[in-house]
């Protein structure tokens, strides 16, 4: 599957500590499975001068969401740090986000506007929840949505496969795999 570089840029969601090591105090066990497949697409992405954005659950100590989930990401935290594995670089952008949806209250979307981008090659964690979110939201807002599955986790199958469903029958967005994304 070929992208315009001029046009498109690379998601990475929620790949921190607290979900992404296993010392993370929400770890996804899935997360390790994806993490090679980020890294390439990081790789084509900078090859092809291709904007990174780098999402980041972003909480106060005493975040309302506390009450349904454990303490995780709270700012300026190990937790809340990208992975080492995954480490953004100086140009690269940083969206903190609250809620599972990374253009709500943030400059996700202005930032895109700015670079002129109408595609996004979303990859991550957790596929249902914040993955889906953001790239249902994305497709509401009128971007073309890519999601290489083998690029994304899932707490648990049925997960992956709401991600799967919702993304393809509802917003119409092309589910691939990352060996298939050619910039």
């Amino acid at each position: 599957m070929k992208l315009n570089p001029g046009k498109t840029s690379l998601m990475v969601v929620d790949m921190q500590n607290d979900f992404a090591n296993e010392k993370g105090s929400l770890y996804v066990p899935s997360v390790t499975r994806v993490i090679p497949n980020i890294k390439k697409l990081i790789k084509k992405a900078r090859e092809s001068k291709i904007p990174i954005f780098y999402t980041q659950d972003w909480h106060r100590p005493d975040w309302i969401e506390f009450k349904r989930w454990p303490v995780h990401c709270v700012q300026g935290s190990w937790g809340a740090n990208i992975i080492e594995e995954l480490k953004p670089k100086e140009n690269d952008y940083y969206i903190k986000k609250q809620t599972y949806n990374a253009f709500y209250g943030t400059f996700l979307e202005r930032y895109l506007k700015e670079l002129k981008i109408d595609t996004l090659l979303i990859s991550g964690t957790v596929s249902n929840i914040c993955v889906l979110e953001t790239a249902a939201d994305a497709s509401r807002r009128g971007y073309y949505v890519v999601i290489p599955i083998d690029a994304v986790a899932s707490l648990d199958e049925f997960g992956q496969k709401i991600l799967i469903h919702q993304m393809e029958s509802l917003y119409g967005a092309k589910i691939t795999t990352t060996e298939k994304i050619m910039f």
